[in-house]
């Protein structure tokens, strides 16, 4: 699993680029996803990168976050 947050804003950026991350579900600041990567999400991953920070999440990480988001 991948975990992909935001870290830019919308001002200046291309219209290109602020599809991606919509749909990416990433329409605010510091908003964050977790998702089972295809060949798809990849690239577009790829593509708004300067705009976001993703990596590798723990399985204990995980449980974390969907615990947070519970309450």
């Amino acid at each position: 699993m991948i975990v992909v947050i935001r870290i830019k804003g919308d001002v200046g950026l291309k219209k290109p680029i602020r599809e991606t991350l919509n749909r990416l579900r990433l329409r605010k600041k510091y908003s964050c996803i977790i998702i089972e990567p295809n060949k798809e999400q990849l690239g577009m991953i790829k593509k708004v990168r300067e705009f976001i920070a993703y990596g590798e999440v723990s399985e204990e990480d995980y449980k974390k976050l969907v615990e947070k988001r519970k309450t």
